[in-house]
Order: structure tokens, then C-alpha cells, then sequence
């Protein structure tokens, strides 16, 4: 027979896994100023997941070569965000749909050896940078200065540097929103 001890641990137990359950269901509101559109997109250099440089001021914004100037979109996510494994197949579709945007996955506050076992997992084809310490994360507004934040928390970011959309979190039909935009951004 179990003690009563035993069952009230039992239950704090359970009671504490169906508060978990649901924080991550609902997140908690931000409590930091995310980066907004209309504003221009902080820059920054990470490492890509294949060990190359990334650095933002390449591709969008006044010193980006006329060239490679192109829109970009930012989705910062973690391997264990359920919402970030479902985005993540729409953002593929849309890489295919629009070859001319850079799409990116910027995985925060993971080792690389985690990331790198994710990627082969479910078998990733974007490109995904590394902000191992959530420093370029930090700089957005995705999190705060302790790491806590909201993800998915996706930007795009039009050729001359100017975010287009900031959006926290995901759920099915977000992809229509990004594909008006990108659309839009394509069709000059």
C-alpha cells in the first residue's frame, strides 16, 4: 500500500507536470522589447552550423554589395520547442518556394553537439546559426538577459535591413502570413 507521504508526492509530481505542460502550451508574455517592424535589424556575425561565418551586414542593409543583397528571414528556435519543430518544415517549403530569400535558423543557448545531432535527426536543410550564449538572441528582444524568452520568434527582413515583420511564436497558417510578405518582397 502506498503512504499518504508517498501520494502527496505522487501528486506534487503530477500537479507540477500539468503546470509544465501548460506554461509551455501558453507562454508567458516577453518581458523584454522584442525588435519591431519598421525598425532596423541589429546586426551581427554567428557561426553557421557547418563552421562558416554569417555576417548579417553581408546580405541586407547600406554596406551589403549590391550583388548578394537579398531579403533574409530569422527564425530563432531550440531543440526542444515543439512549436519551433513545426515551423521549421513550413520555413523548407518556403525556401523552396522563394530561392532567392535567405532563409535562417538561429538555434539559441544550445551546445553545437546537440544542435548538430537535431539537424541530422530531422534532417534540416536550411541554413541554422549557432548563438550558443543567446548574445545575437539578447540583441532582437527574443530573450532576455537571463535566456527566457518566447520560440519560435521569427523576422524578415527586407534587402535594405528593415525589419518587415516580427512574430512571436507559431501556429498552422503563420506560413500564409510569411508567404504574402515574401511575395511581396520578391516581386519588385
Amino acid at each position: 500500500m502506498l503512504t499518504t507521504s508517498l501520494k502527496i508526492l505522487m501528486l506534487s509530481a503530477l500537479a507540477a507536470t500539468v503546470a509544465h505542460a501548460q506554461e509551455a502550451a501558453d507562454p508567458a508574455p516577453a518581458t523584454h522589447d522584442i525588435v519591431q517592424a519598421g525598425e532596423t535589424a541589429p546586426t551581427f556575425f554567428l557561426r553557421q552550423a557547418t563552421g562558416e561565418s554569417f555576417f548579417l551586414t553581408k546580405i541586407v542593409g547600406p554596406r551589403a554589395k549590391e550583388a548578394v543583397r537579398k531579403p533574409i528571414v530569422l527564425s530563432y528556435f531550440a531543440t526542444w520547442c515543439i512549436p519551433c519543430k513545426k515551423e521549421i518544415p513550413q520555413l523548407e517549403i518556403l525556401q523552396k518556394k522563394y530561392p532567392g530569400v535567405g532563409i535562417y535558423l538561429i538555434d539559441v543557448n544550445e551546445p553545437p553537439d546537440l544542435l548538430a545531432a537535431y539537424i541530422e535527426e530531422y534532417e534540416i536543410g536550411l541554413k541554422v546559426l549557432m548563438d550558443r550564449y543567446g548574445k545575437v538572441a539578447t540583441k532582437y528582444g527574443v530573450v532576455n538577459e537571463q535566456g527566457v524568452g518566447n520560440l519560435p520568434t521569427l523576422f524578415i527582413i527586407d534587402e535594405d535591413g528593415t525589419i518587415i515583420l516580427s512574430h512571436v511564436g507559431y501556429k498552422e497558417g503563420d506560413e500564409k502570413e510569411y508567404d504574402e510578405i515574401l511575395l511581396g518582397l520578391t516581386t519588385h
